[in-house]
């Protein structure tokens, strides 16, 4: 092995970019047909890398290919540049998404913006498109189709960046902005490996070596170094609340927990919403989902998949695959490294990064691990986010409740990570009742009443009486709480204090529903800290009536 070879085997080999990108130089020596070609390319080292590996080698290589043209002396060679034409560097996806993302996202353009240049796209339809949605944010006037067709059209370029149809279709292509900064990521990665693979231009060896070397750093830096992000209050005012991916349930990119004894029908319940998600059906007779792709990791009971899966189809007259992909076996999400191989395998699994990853159960998927340990179930959690984080997504826990089988099971610090938290339990023969423990962004409503209805060799939940969402309701349980405050004979109102020795509640109950109760209006309270008085607002009259 020559010194340039070597150079850029050793730089690939210890770059954390290069190194695990798909398809490195020495891997493309393949057969045309497996390119849609009809001729079969040589199977010896890539041009490319007999190029960089030495001077005689390089004149020798570079005079025998077509459109190239060398020049007397050792290091000296005038190239023609090319676009590297190989398929598999093309990146429509990913290229696409990022795109689309823009149109449909301000903090989108920003994380764009932030990572990638025009340069990094291979389309140059997407280079002049991305260079306009840049223009566009930054004058401050808002990025969305009507704006960015005007601007196109102003400079002549609409027509060059593929005509207005071209555009409505990067906005139907991408239906929700999660995910930006892995497809970000992918169109940097292989802008880069696209440079490596074209070769010296008119520049030598050892210059372009350097130029590959400052663009690896640049990737680098932009995509693995870069950690913390500094908002100002405006950019917070501006951030919208993500939309829920079941109405009134999860919401986009969150953290949930259902939780519930087991034979109650919770792993039937998250399947059931899985695919409601994949196929865009409304949940539970009415309450609408955003369509998207779902990975369920069924970590126990596998076994009895199969029936379950057949069951929903058939009782929602669904016919063929419905897309939702499952894993069968643990995920530990304690552990760092199985964390990554379950992103880096899901990704080459799926032509698209799902909406909601569903881990069945918690605790198969923290084998070794103390669920009453609040440092571990932190880094339980943080197994999770990474997840959320990376693909955009939201996830789902599916845990079981605590001996008395009121509460979740295991440390205080899963309830405090979570957005939100839901516990099913039966309510009588063949009945369940769905009801929410912790909404973080969001007014809680509920319970949910549903059947376990046997179908074929199967089970399916079935509806008692869809719910309203935003109507308030509240549990038969948390209505206990609040009761006090109409029966009450002091007109100035109730303490907390007094309150709770009312309702016979243990503190931790009382405080839980307290919150419930201010955040949803259904009580007034006049003063401060430990002397402030409690009174039944409108609402909450209404509700007790």
């Amino acid at each position: 092995m020559v010194e340039g070879e070597r150079e850029l085997s050793s730089l690939k080999l210890r770059h954390p970019v290069l190194g695990r990108m798909p398809h490195a130089p020495e891997d493309l020596c393949m057969d045309r047909r497996h390119l849609g070609g009809s001729e079969s390319l040589p199977t010896k080292r890539p041009k490319i890398l007999r190029v960089i590996s030495g001077a005689e080698e390089s004149v020798e290589s570079r005079d025998r290919m077509p459109g190239r043209t060398s020049t007397t002396g050792s290091h000296s060679l005038a190239v023609e540049s090319r676009p590297v034409s190989d398929p598999r560097l093309e990146v429509p996806s990913s290229e696409l998404q990022v795109l689309g993302a823009m149109l449909i996202n301000e903090e989108a353009v920003e994380k764009a913006r932030g990572s990638l240049r025009p340069e990094s796209f291979n389309s140059r339809a997407h280079r002049v498109i991305f260079r306009a949605l840049c223009r566009i944010h930054q004058k401050g006037a808002p990025v969305d189709l009507v704006t960015l067709s005007q601007d196109l059209k102003e400079r002549g370029e609409l027509e060059e960046a593929g005509g207005l149809a071209y555009l409505i279709e990067l906005v139907d292509a991408t239906p929700t902005a999660t995910g930006i900064e892995w497809h970000a990521r992918r169109v940097r990665e292989q802008a880069a490996l696209r440079k490596i693979l074209s070769g010296p231009g008119p520049e030598t060896t050892a210059d372009f070596l350097e130029e590959v070397r400052i663009e690896l750093q640049d990737l680098e830096a932009a995509v693995w170094t870069t950690r913390f992000r500094f908002l100002t209050d405006s950019e917070i005012e501006a951030r919208i609340m993500p939309p829920f991916l079941i109405e009134g349930l999860i919401r986009e990119g969150s953290l949930a927990v259902l939780f519930g004894p087991p034979g109650v029908g919770k792993s039937l319940l998250a399947l059931d919403w899985g695919l409601c998600i994949e196929l865009g059906i409304p949940w539970n007779g009415g309450l609408q989902v955003m369509m998207g792709h779902v990975v369920y990791v069924i970590a126990e009971g596998a076994g009895t998949l199969g029936p379950r899966v057949l069951a929903w189809k058939d009782h929602h007259s669904v016919a063929g695959p419905s897309g939702l992909h499952f894993v069968t076996e643990p995920v530990p999400l304690m552990d760092s490294q199985a964390v990554s191989a379950f992103l880096r395998d899901l990704r080459a699994s799926m032509d698209e990064l799902p909406v909601l990853v569903v881990f069945d159960t918690l605790a198969r998927c923290m084998v070794g691990g103390d669920e009453n340990s609040a440092k571990e179930m932190g880094l339980l959690v943080e197994g999770a986010d990474r997840i959320r984080r990376e693909l955009g997504c939201a996830c789902l826990l599916v845990h079981h409740p605590n001996k008395g089988l009121e509460i979740e099971r295991g440390s205080i610090a899963l309830r405090a990570a979570v957005d939100t938290m839901m516990s099913l339990k039966a309510v009588g023969a063949g009945a369940v009742r769905l009801s929410w423990e912790k909404q973080k962004d969001g007014e809680e409503f509920g319970p949910i009443e549903m059947t376990l209805t046997p179908h074929r060799d199967s089970v399916v939940l079935t509806a008692n009486s869809p719910v309203a969402v935003g109507t308030g309701a509240l549990s038969p349980t948390v209505r206990e709480t609040l009761a006090p405050l109409s029966s009450h004979s002091s007109p100035e109102g109730l303490s907390a204090k007094e309150w709770a020795a009312a309702c016979e509640k243990r503190d931790s109950t009382f405080f839980r529903h307290l919150r419930r109760f201010k955040k949803g209006g259904y009580v007034n309270r006049e003063g401060r800290g430990k002397g402030a008085l409690y009174t039944l607002s409108e609402k909450g009259r209404e509700i007790l009536s």
